[in-house]
């Protein structure tokens, strides 16, 4: 079970370095979740690759993916709170002013924008962030698994 570690630390690593990227762009917030699909595929190809005599069930398939996914997670978790408290301190203060922007383009009430953004503050701490950010990479790449054994669970090989 080691190379599922390694290939989750790998594209964890890869995730979180695109992830806070001074980069702006769409594709930019989309690459962790398309480097989870890869992290999945690839980990699955070659474990299967070096272990070429055994007849891979879709329950074995689905683990393999969940322990990538987990790990990739906790390494693009303990990123984010490494750039949120160290890197980057005013990260969430400035996505509240972001939010606060856009309140102000929805609505006029002084009184709805104060009330939504105390919520706002009391909400956004880095912990929380932290825990957002690993339970959205963790349901979105066990979702990922799930549908992906489905097809690696085959005889797919990319070195014979």
């Amino acid at each position: 079970m080691r190379l599922p570690i390694i290939y989750g630390v790998i594209f964890g690593l890869l995730s979180s370095f695109f992830k806070f990227s001074d980069l702006e762009n769409n594709f930019i917030d989309t690459l962790p979740f398309i480097f989870l699909f890869l992290s999945i595929v690839i980990a699955t190809i070659h474990y299967k690759n070096k272990h070429s005599n055994i007849q891979f069930t879709y329950k074995q398939v689905v683990r393999l993916g969940v322990v990538v996914v987990f790990v990739a997670s906790i390494v693009i978790s303990v990123s984010t709170y490494y750039y949120c408290a160290f890197q980057n301190p005013e990260f969430i203060s400035n996505e509240i002013e972001d939010a606060k922007i856009e309140l102000m383009k929805t609505t006029t009430d002084l009184k709805v924008i104060d009330s939504k953004l105390m919520q706002l503050k009391e909400a956004n701490t880095i912990g929380r962030y932290v825990f957002n950010v690993f339970t959205a990479n963790l349901v979105v790449g066990m979702f990922l698994s799930f549908i992906l054994s489905v097809f690696l669970r085959g005889n797919l090989r990319l070195i014979k």
